[in-house]
């Protein structure tokens, strides 16, 4: 369930960034120069979205908390890898 928040997360992050194709931040040249930040937008791409809607927000909110819940409950056998609450 935490995997499925972090990709949410990452996606509605990544989908509401603009990036400027002409400028290459040091951070991406020091792994490659063809690091997909360095290279120029694709132009036969279309966006169909961009962000994360109020309905996704909400609901990654509540995954967020029923998860939470679990792990404060004990009800949650692995607790994402962390010590469970006393």
């Amino acid at each position: 369930m935490i995997a499925l928040i972090s990709l949410l997360l990452l996606i509605g992050l990544q989908a509401s960034s603009p990036v400027d194709a002409k400028k290459c931040p040091e951070l991406y040249r020091r792994y490659s120069a063809q690091h997909t930040f360095c290279l120029p937008a694709n132009n036969t791409c279309s966006i169909l979205k961009r962000g994360v809607t109020d309905k996704d927000k909400k609901l990654i909110v509540k995954l967020h908390n029923d998860y939470r819940n679990k792990v404060a409950t004990g009800q949650e056998s692995h607790a994402g890898g962390s010590a469970q609450s006393s």
